[in-house]
């Protein structure tokens, strides 16, 4: 893995590899909390809603249209009712809902527009799959990548973690304390002074097993959006001219609050922790 950056001339900066393979212990279903005995002594499971959450991508080439398209996330639940829907007309989007514990149903396609996107054409490529959500309150995430003809692969279904998607992520410290309760052992040390210098912010550098994170927190939301990235996340720009191009890898940055977080890889339980912890990516591939 290398990150090629432009200052006036053209260096190499080589960072530490991050590795692809998924963390041990991640995808594992929580243990139930403990039964409450009802008024005749007989016990009881609580039973608790969760978040469901589903990253799709839809191939950007495979799927072109002449005059454009939206894409769609619609969620049903076992009567066939709609409990959730989302829209965007880029070829990435990000559906989250809390639900209660039950079967449910769901669907993702794209409509091309007729004219324009104000009139739309009957459903292509469309996408379904299953999902239950637990009794305990956990959590789903579930990543979509969707190919033409209604051709799609869906993560791995069993892929539950605990998370409590309650407490909001501003900052460095907020990030971590989600991290930790999303099961994660952290290995923390200071970012590289070089890369920060893109970021006007040395930031630090997160292991979660064998993944890497690089965050990097400003002092206001306003300074962290002076730092400009490309939607791809290959390009980047500092507040103070300097450039750079991130290559053969996979770039993700997310934000939240004050905080900005890179993560160079493409391991899915990551990324679908990320999406929960931080909302969707703004700019990556």
């Amino acid at each position: 893995m290398g990150m090629r950056v432009r200052s006036g001339l053209l260096v190499i900066l080589v960072l530490a590899p991050a590795c692809t393979g998924s963390r041990q212990g991640t995808s594992s279903t929580r243990v139930p909390d403990s039964k409450a005995p009802t008024a005749s002594g007989s016990p009881t499971t609580t039973s608790e809603p969760g978040w469901l959450a589903i990253n799709v991508r839809f191939d950007p080439d495979a799927f072109f249209f002449t005059e454009g398209s939206v894409s769609f996330v619609d969620v049903f639940d076992e009567a066939g009712g709609l409990v959730g829907k989302t829209r965007s007309k880029d070829w990435r989007m990000f559906f989250r809902r809390q639900l209660q514990p039950g079967g449910y149903e769901a669907k993702t396609y794209r409509r091309p527009c007729d004219g324009s996107c104000q009139a739309l054409k009957p459903p292509r490529d469309v996408c379904e799959f299953s999902v239950e959500m637990l009794e305990d309150g956990a959590n789903r995430f579930i990543v979509v990548r969707a190919g033409r003809g209604g051709k799609c692969r869906v993560s791995d279904k069993g892929d539950v973690i605990d998370f409590d998607t309650d407490r909001a992520v501003t900052d460095h410290a907020s990030f971590t304390q989600g991290l930790v309760a999303a099961g994660y052992e952290l290995r923390e040390r200071p970012g590289d002074r070089w890369l920060g210098r893109f970021f006007s912010n040395r930031g630090r550098s997160l292991s979660i097993g064998e993944e890497q994170l690089r965050t990097f927190e400003y002092a206001s939301r306003s300074e962290l959006k002076e730092i400009s990235i490309s939607p791809d996340g290959t390009g980047i720009s500092s507040k103070d001219g300097l450039a750079g191009i991130i290559e053969w890898t996979e770039p993700h940055f997310y934000r939240s609050g004050r905080l900005l977080v890179l993560y160079l890889g493409d391991t899915p339980v990551v990324l679908e922790t990320l999406n929960l912890v931080l909302g969707p990516q703004f700019a990556g591939r």
